[in-house]
């Protein structure tokens, strides 16, 4: 394995971290930079992992400028799954299949455009070759904010049609690539929730994360299945708080989770949650870092964490559900670190 610091849950393959690394994406083992998945098939079964890399750049650029003058590579998807492997329709509508695929972005006459194709050897180029036969995909770009508001990162966005779409910042706005219908996005988790909020890391992709979190299932592999959409949003000021004086003097609100309607038991026992508002708290007692988890009614629960300090620059303040092929655990930001949640087993 390569010389960086170790996270707790999925690990990435060796020959992916070497991968990444060879071609300068320098960034990649850092979660809030990337996502991972097993998207789910027609019958609510998991297929192989997907993990979606986001390149270094992304932060540079500032409008959409740079995307007039060539195709750039704005995430690189790796799908764990032996060659010849047939993927379902989710994977397949994107252009996927087992093992690296680089994801290109164009603006070309005021229409944004996509091609997913094979790494060649020697791994993705930042800027795509030309005369690359890729896959097209549609384009739905969302903008009006300033450059900064929109997280240098790749996630994976839910469709409502069964579908996934992948999703990056791109210069001054956030595209979702596998469709340009919002009427096909999934709406948020929290959508008509009381205490929803209207602030950028509620409302611009990337900064919050929506999934299909797993609930136990017999039959299946792995046994459970992606039922109840929830989602985590990480707090407003996230970036701002530091080890000392914040998280060492007190307990810092880092992330609000929202569960509508009925909350799976799982989540209800295993986290606390309940139906409604969730707080996150993460505080440093010594070396030890714990979450307090205040579900709606207010009631206390505490988790374990584990942080992964980083010699990087500039992580995005984000939270995301993190994969794991048991449970969801989570991902945010917590002083130029990561904290990796778990529910209590």
């Amino acid at each position: 394995m390569l010389a960086h610091p170790a996270h707790p849950g999925e690990a990435i393959p060796d020959t992916v971290a070497k991968y990444l690394s060879g071609i300068g994406w320098c960034n990649w083992y850092i979660p809030e930079y990337q996502d991972v998945q097993r998207f789910i098939d027609d019958h609510d079964n998991y297929g192989p992992i997907a993990w979606s890399f986001a390149p270094p750049y992304l932060e540079s650029f500032l409008n959409s400028t740079p995307f007039t003058l060539a195709s750039i590579a704005v995430a690189i998807v790796y799908v764990q799954a032996l060659p010849g492997t047939l993927l379902s329709r989710q994977y397949g509508q994107l252009g996927l299949e087992p093992g690296f695929n680089c994801v290109y972005l164009n603006l070309n006459g005021g229409n944004w455009k996509t091609d997913v194709t094979r790494s060649p050897a020697g791994g993705c180029a930042n800027i795509e070759p030309a005369g690359a036969a890729g896959f097209p995909l549609s384009v739905l770009r969302e903008a009006g904010a300033a450059a900064n508001q929109y997280p240098p990162v790749t996630r994976y966005v839910e469709r409502n049609d069964t579908l996934v779409a992948i999703g990056a910042r791109c210069g001054d706005g956030w595209c979702t690539m596998g469709t340009n219908d919002a009427a096909k996005i999934q709406r948020p988790g929290y959508a008509g929730m009381t205490g929803a909020g209207t602030t950028s890391r509620w409302t611009i992709k990337g900064w919050f994360d929506d999934q299909h979190l797993a609930v136990p299932a017999t039959g299946s592999t792995p046994a459970i299945r992606g039922q109840y959409l929830a989602s985590i949003i990480p707090d407003e000021n996230l970036a701002n708080y530091r080890v000392s004086p914040h998280y060492k003097n007190g307990w810092v609100h880092v992330a609000t989770v929202m569960m509508p309607g009925q909350v799976p038991q799982k989540y209800q026992s295993g986290w606390g949650f309940s139906s409604g508002k969730n707080e996150i708290y993460i505080h440093a007692a010594g070396s030890h870092w714990v979450a307090w988890i205040k579900d709606a009614a207010g009631n206390p629960h505490f988790r374990p964490v584990t942080r992964t300090a980083h010699n990087y620059q500039g992580i995005p303040a984000t939270a995301r559900w993190a994969w794991s092929d048991e449970d969801e655990p989570i991902w945010v930001y917590c002083g130029g670190a990561c904290c990796y949640i778990e529910r209590d087993s």
